[in-house]
């Protein structure tokens, strides 16, 4: 029994030797090849905001070298016109000496002096804006009347031609519906609510003039029972529509 005690215990102490060999051995290899790894990698400065001959510096005092690409050139409001703007690989990321960092340098505020638009189309127009670099969430189109420049061609701009319009700002394209004469037909108003029947009348930059109320048995209250110009009339711009609505029964 002692005999087969001492078998066992040695035969546990060797194998409690051999996994702390093991886990030793693990752990001085990755060590060794962690050191082996790092020993020859730098961390990447941050050059934004540096001008490229001290971007350069600092680059080559952390024994890496600049690599400037037109390419990566945008512009920017937070960052002065040739400054480093973007850099590959970013700030903080290991690399290995002598590596290249790659920069691209900001072409400051964007600014473009609005084109004459005037009398073109407004697709025309659209495409030219667009050139400019202005995406069409900065183009506002409003539509208004004009006699002498043509449907759908553009009356004006807000900025005007010539002056300047900075990155993100507005630009405000007037389209022209032509001379206001005769644009519509009188739509039907009849049956319909008055708050309904004011809504489409400024929608239709049509006026609401004098509101009469009549007692008017079986039709709600505030639905409208009559109109002037009755329907398929043809109306201008600021038309003055008098309605009649319901006000119940007695």
């Amino acid at each position: 029994m002692n005999r087969l005690i001492k078998v066992v215990s040695s035969l546990l102490y060797l194998f409690v030797n051999v996994i702390l060999f093991v886990v030793v051995f693990v752990l001085a290899c990755y060590v060794s090849f962690t050191y082996f790894v790092k020993s020859g990698n730098v961390s990447v400065p941050d050059l934004r905001g540096l001008d490229l001959d001290k971007a350069s510096a600092i680059a080559q005092d952390s024994g890496l070298s600049l690599n400037y690409n037109p390419e990566l050139d945008n512009y920017s409001r937070e960052i002065e016109k040739d400054r480093v703007l973007v850099q590959d690989p970013l700030p903080g990321t290991l690399t290995k000496k002598g590596n290249s960092i790659e920069v691209g340098l900001s072409l400051g505020d964007h600014e473009i002096k609005v084109p004459s638009l005037r009398g073109k189309s407004l697709n025309a127009a659209l495409g030219i804006l667009r050139n400019n670099g202005i995406s069409d969430d900065q183009i506002e189109v409003f539509k208004i009347y004009d006699d002498n420049i043509s449907m759908n061609q553009v009356v004006a701009t807000k900025p005007a031609p010539g002056e300047t319009l900075k990155v993100g700002s507005k630009i405000a394209v007037f389209v022209s519906l032509g001379s206001p004469g005769p644009w519509l037909v009188m739509p039907e108003l009849i049956g319909k609510s008055i708050d309904d029947v004011e809504k489409m009348l400024r929608l239709l930059n049509l006026s609401v003039g004098k509101i009469t109320t009549v007692t008017y048995p079986g039709v709600d209250i505030g639905t409208v029972v009559g109109q002037f110009p009755l329907p398929g009339y043809p109306v201008y711009k600021d038309t003055v529509i008098s309605i009649i609505v319901s006000e119940g029964e007695e």
